[in-house]
């Protein structure tokens, strides 16, 4: 029997800052362990899934499992795993909840959240809070509205707005008067996505500075994970990869220690 779960709410989902420069900063989306637990409750009960943990060449993994009865009711249980890194705070249970929201991402538990687009902010302090006030999904499960704000005190400030469903109506004004830009349009109806990708992959690029990694030392990660060149990118998986430098940069660095013991770095 096949599920699929329920794309996230904006209460659900937390904002990071990803990196920071002098004309302003990057911002990533992401959910904890207890929205993982909630949705997991909310779709299947609570006696239908579990977690298990365990140590495997030093890392900490964790399988969830989701209990399928067949048609007589006998129990089938399916399992997906993955691992995690320790937090900057408490190693054990930063690993443990890592390893957790990983193996739920598996599952598709805020699989979305990876088709984020470019979220850059100015006139913000990196010890601002951020919260989602808005997000609406397309029919294929991607962000398709954005609204994140600033919350000082008790004011909430936009700071960032994202809507591929906004009309044009200026733009679309100008093109009809002239047929010679309208042509120019048509010709180019990928540059928007095509310049979201690229401003993503810099988004990458800059996260994975902020977090020690060199340009020689993202290209590795990038080709072992992915099989392709950084600039070859989506922007779904540049948005993922720097997601995962900023929640697991010391496991990515033991694994390019490893790689150079190989000799492959």
């Amino acid at each position: 029997m096949e599920y699929t779960f329920r794309t996230l709410r904006a209460d659900e989902i937390d904002v990071r800052v990803a990196t920071t420069k002098s004309d302003g900063m990057g911002l990533l989306l992401y959910k904890d362990a207890r929205c993982d637990m909630n949705i997991l409750d909310e779709t299947f009960g609570v006696s239908r899934w579990q977690r298990v943990h365990e140590l495997i060449n030093g890392n900490l993994f964790c399988s969830v499992g989701i209990n399928f009865p067949d048609a007589n009711g006998n129990e089938h249980w399916v399992w997906k795993q993955d691992v995690g890194t320790e937090s900057y705070t408490e190693k054990e249970k930063g690993q443990a909840s890592d390893s957790f929201k990983r193996a739920c991402f598996n599952w598709g538990i805020g699989r979305e959240l990876y088709t984020a687009p470019f979220i850059w902010v100015t006139g913000c302090d990196k010890y601002d809070k951020f919260k989602v006030k808005e997000i609406a999904y397309s029919e294929n499960r991607k962000i398709n509205k954005l609204v994140i704000v600033k919350v000082k005190y008790d004011n909430e400030i936009v700071v960032y707005e994202f809507d591929t469903g906004k009309p044009k109506t200026e733009a679309k004004a100008k093109t009809e008067t002239k047929p010679k830009a309208e042509t120019k349009a048509k010709s180019e109806p990928d540059k928007p996505k095509t310049d979201e990708r690229m401003r993503n992959i810099d988004l990458m690029y800059a996260t994975a500075e902020n977090n020690g990694f060199n340009k020689e030392e993202l290209t590795i990660i990038v080709m072992g994970k992915y099989k392709i060149k950084p600039s070859e990118m989506s922007s779904e998986q540049a948005i993922e990869c720097a997601n995962n430098i900023v929640t697991s940069p010391v496991k990515l660095k033991h694994w390019l220690e490893k790689q150079k013991e190989k000799g492959i770095a």
